[in-house]
C-alpha cells in the first residue's frame, strides 16, 4: 500500500484530502502542525508529501526540504490557493517541491504531476525546474 502524508490547515480541508487519496489508494497521514508532520517523515517513509501554504509557519520556509531529507523518496506537492504563488513571494524554499498545485486537488492533477516527474526519468527527487522556470518565464 502507498503512503501518504498531509499537512492541512484546518480538518475540512484535511478530510477532504485525506477522501481523495484514499480513493487512490493511500493510506493517509493527516497531520495540521509543521513539526508533527516532520516527526510522522521520520518515523516512517512516504509515498506521497501534500503540504498546503497555510500550514506551513512563517518561521519554517524549509519545511519542503526538511521533509525531503527525512523522506528523501516522497513525492512533494505544495497545494496553493487559485492564484497564489508562495515561490514567488518568497514565503517558502519551493527547491524540494516536486509539483505546485492549486486547490482543489484533483487526482487528473496528482496523476499528472507525477506522470512527468516520472518522465524525468528519476525516482521521486529533485523539485521539476522545467515547471517552475516555464511559469515565471515572461511571455513573448
Amino acid at each position: 500500500m502507498k503512503h501518504a502524508l498531509v499537512l492541512e490547515k484546518d480538518s475540512a480541508s484535511c478530510n477532504a484530502s485525506t477522501a481523495l487519496l484514499g480513493t487512490l489508494g493511500f493510506s493517509v497521514t493527516p497531520v495540521f502542525r509543521a513539526k508533527k508532520a516532520l516527526l510522522a517523515a521520520q518515523l516512517m517513509p512516504f509515498d506521497l508529501i501534500v503540504i498546503h501554504t497555510t500550514a506551513i509557519p512563517e518561521d519554517r520556509r524549509s519545511l519542503a526540504g526538511e521533509l525531503k531529507r527525512c523522506s528523501p523518496l516522497s513525492f512533494i506537492v505544495l497545494l496553493t490557493e487559485p492564484g497564489a504563488d508562495a515561490c514567488s513571494r518568497g514565503h517558502l524554499d519551493c527547491d524540494s517541491v516536486d509539483a505546485i498545485l492549486q486547490r482543489p486537488l484533483t487526482p487528473q492533477a496528482l496523476h499528472s504531476a507525477m506522470a512527468r516527474h516520472q518522465d524525468d526519468d528519476r525516482p521521486y527527487g529533485p523539485a521539476l525546474q522545467h515547471d517552475r522556470e516555464r511559469r515565471h518565464r515572461p511571455a513573448v
